[in-house]
C-alpha cells in the first residue's frame, strides 16, 4: 500500500519502478555495457560456482520425448519429416480419398479397365444423358480431337463438351478431378461414382 508519506511514497515509486522486469532489464544491460569484460568474467566465475545448480534445473526442466512410429494412411510405409503428416505422397492422399468416396457414395464399377476404356463409357454415358435432355449429339473420332463430344441445340448452335472423371473429396461438400484446359470445351460434364454426372457450366 503506498505511503501517504512524500519522501516514503517518493521511495516506494522508485522500488516499484526498478522491480519491473523491464527496468531490470534495462539496467542489467547498461552495467553490461559499461564494463563488458568485467561482466562477462563476473558471468564465468558464477557459472563455476554455480554449475551443479545450473544442471539440476536443467535436468527439472528435462522431459524425454518417447518418439513412436507414424505409418502412411495409404499405404502403411514408415512417414519421415514434418509433425502431423498423415499421407507419404499426393498419390497416397488421393487414392484414400477415392476410397473414401467409394465406401460413401458408392464405386465407379471400373476396377481393372484401362483408362481409355474408363473414358469412351464416361462419354457413352454422359453422350445418354445428353440425348435425354433433347439435345443430338456427336462424337469424336480421334481421341486426339480437342473435345470429347459435340451437341447441337434446337436453335442449331453447337457447344463443345469435355468429359473427366471425378470424386468427392472426404469431407463430401465437393468434388475433384483432373485439370482441364478452359479453351478447349463449353460445358465440362464430370461423371461421380454411381454414374452421376455433374455439369460444370450452363447447359444451353
Amino acid at each position: 500500500m503506498p505511503h501517504k508519506d512524500p519522501e516514503k511514497r517518493r521511495a516506494w515509486d522508485r522500488a516499484r519502478y526498478w522491480a519491473s522486469p523491464e527496468k531490470k532489464r534495462a539496467r542489467d544491460r547498461a552495467r553490461y555495457w559499461a564494463s563488458p569484460g568485467k561482466q562477462r568474467a563476473r558471468k564465468r566465475e558464477w557459472d563455476r560456482e554455480n554449475r551443479e545448480k545450473i544442471n539440476a534445473r536443467a535436468r527439472a526442466r528435462y522431459r524425454p520425448i518417447t518418439i513412436t512410429a507414424v505409418n502412411c494412411a495409404g499405404c502403411g510405409k514408415a512417414l519421415t519429416g514434418r509433425r502431423g503428416k498423415k499421407f507419404c505422397s499426393l498419390s497416397c492422399r488421393r487414392a484414400k480419398d477415392r476410397a473414401l468416396s467409394a465406401a460413401l457414395h458408392g464405386e465407379h464399377g471400373n476396377s481393372g479397365i484401362s483408362s481409355s476404356s474408363v473414358g469412351a463409357m464416361h462419354e457413352l454415358v454422359v453422350s445418354a444423358d445428353l440425348i435425354k435432355r433433347g439435345y443430338e449429339v456427336f462424337r469424336a473420332v480421334s481421341p486426339a480431337n480437342s473435345c470429347d463430344l459435340i451437341i447441337l441445340t434446337k436453335a442449331r448452335r453447337t457447344f463443345r463438351v469435355e468429359v473427366t472423371t471425378g470424386h468427392y473429396t472426404r469431407t463430401s461438400s465437393s468434388i475433384f478431378f483432373p485439370p482441364k484446359k478452359k479453351d478447349r470445351f463449353d460445358l465440362l460434364a464430370v461423371v461421380l461414382p454411381n454414374w452421376k454426372i455433374q455439369y460444370i457450366g450452363e447447359l444451353p
